[in-house]
């Protein structure tokens, strides 16, 4: 048997069951066929044909006229609400909720449309639409007339196949999505910031075409008000504040050479497309005493800094820095620091401090075994090199050729490699 969601009165009347009496007479909307109440404890409250041989099946019309008259006579409950999900924010909302001091209604026209189901105030104007989705949408042309009717407080939702197995719903989702009231006030608050900085910019142009129409003595009123708007605007605070940040900016961008004391350029501003402000910084060519975490002089390419440019060692009055030195060797006999290619190496004996010495052209002694130089100290040990004492020594002790011991400059080596450290690597 078909559960019937309403029924017609003899008037034509809509009634629901929750509410009907069991004792009038009741017809079906769809055969007009007579229906009874039923109303329990157990099953939803519905209307059910009073003949169980009946051939009507409902139709599809009936689940549309159900739910707008369903809508229209719930609309003064408090548990009546529409929600919606937010198509900025996507959470869900109410949008819509009943109260007491509203009526409900169906097929009011609106202008040149008819409405489904609407929600009128007591004073009779309609305080929101609602159009039932069955098996076609609403046009948009008549969704916008809907909407600036009801101050954008209509509503599109889907028509309920059977109320009576819904149990009758008093919530509604609708099928247009829409905004949150907090997304409408940032949308609102967004152009009115918008409108008040379009404003400004057409207040400023205004402005400037009145500060050039000024200029004519037959427009002296006009003039007066040009100056008004200036006045207003504050040109010149803005001109005193724009000029501070650029003495500011000047300020980073150039600092003291320590040198010449004329102004190094840090950096230019570039134009850089997709740059926060449209320019980045370069950074010029100069140099700097300081490391990663900042410096404290610059100075100019071409200027002189306190540091060598090759070893980048501070310089000190009457010291060599580090470059300096490596040209330089300190002579065995005379003690005195002189040019890397004036002076003359030979081999010291094993227990020495170091491997090798240096000696000067005027300090330097030829062996007379061989045609190193050596220094007077060691010409003192019979006139020949280190290398060569060794050598005569092991002929005397009855040795023949080299030791395994020493390297052919006289250098101590393990027995296992053939020359030593310095003269495999050519040091």
């Amino acid at each position: 048997m078909v559960k019937v969601p309403f029924a017609l009165n003899a008037q034509g009347g809509v009634a629901f069951p929750q509410k009907a009496d069991r004792g009038s007479k009741w017809a079906c909307p769809a055969c007009d066929a007579q229906v009874i109440v039923k109303r329990g404890s157990i099953l939803t409250p519905h209307f059910a044909h009073k003949t169980a041989a009946t051939t009507c099946a409902g139709g599809e019309s009936i689940a549309h006229r159900a739910t707008k008259e369903w809508i229209a006579s719930i609309v003064a409950t408090p548990d009546f609400k529409i929600t919606s999900r937010c198509n900025a924010c996507g959470e869900k909302f109410n949008a819509f909720r009943g109260g007491a001091g509203l009526v409900g209604g169906t097929e009011v026209t609106m202008g040149a449309y008819r409405v489904d189901s609407v929600a009128k105030r007591a004073n009779g104007s309609v305080a929101a639409a609602f159009e039932v989705r069955h098996t076609h949408a609403t046009g948009p042309a008549k969704m916008k007339t809907l909407l600036a009717a009801t101050m954008c407080n209509a509503f599109e939702i889907r028509a309920s196949s059977d109320l009576v197995e819904a149990n009758y719903p008093t919530a509604f989702e609708s099928m247009r999505p829409i905004k949150c009231p907090i997304c409408i006030k940032g949308a609102l608050a967004t152009r009115r910031a918008n409108t008040e900085r379009s404003r400004a910019l057409a207040v400023r142009a205004i402005g400037r075409k009145w500060k050039m129409l000024a200029k004519s003595a037959i427009k002296e009123r006009l003039r007066r008000f040009t100056q008004r708007w200036l006045f207003l605007a504050r040109v010149s605070t803005v001109a005193r504040r724009a000029k501070e940040l650029h003495q500011s900016e000047e300020g980073k961008r150039f600092k003291m050479c320590a040198t010449c004391n004329k102004p190094v350029e840090l950096f230019k501003w570039v134009k850089t497309a997709g740059a926060q402000w449209g320019y980045t910084q370069r950074r010029q060519d100069y140099q700097h005493d300081g490391d990663c975490k900042g410096f404290k002089n610059v100075y100019h390419k071409e200027c002189e800094t306190p540091w060598c440019n090759e070893c980048l060692e501070i310089k000190a009055p009457g010291k060599w820095y580090a470059c300096e030195r490596q040209k330089r060797r300190k002579c065995d006999d005379c003690e005195q620091w002189k040019l890397l290619k004036n002076m003359h190496s030979f081999v010291n004996p094993p227990k020495s401090r170091f491997p090798k010495s240096w000696v000067c052209d005027s300090c330097a002694v030829e062996c007379r075994l061989c045609d190193e130089m050596i220094s007077q100290t060691q010409a003192k040990y019979g006139g020949a090199c280190f290398t060569c004492n060794r050598r005569a020594k092991r002929r005397r002790m009855g040795h023949t050729g080299e030791s395994e011991y020493y390297c052919i400059c006289g250098a101590m080596k393990s027995p296992e490699f053939d020359l030593c450290y310095n003269c495999a690597h050519g040091d």
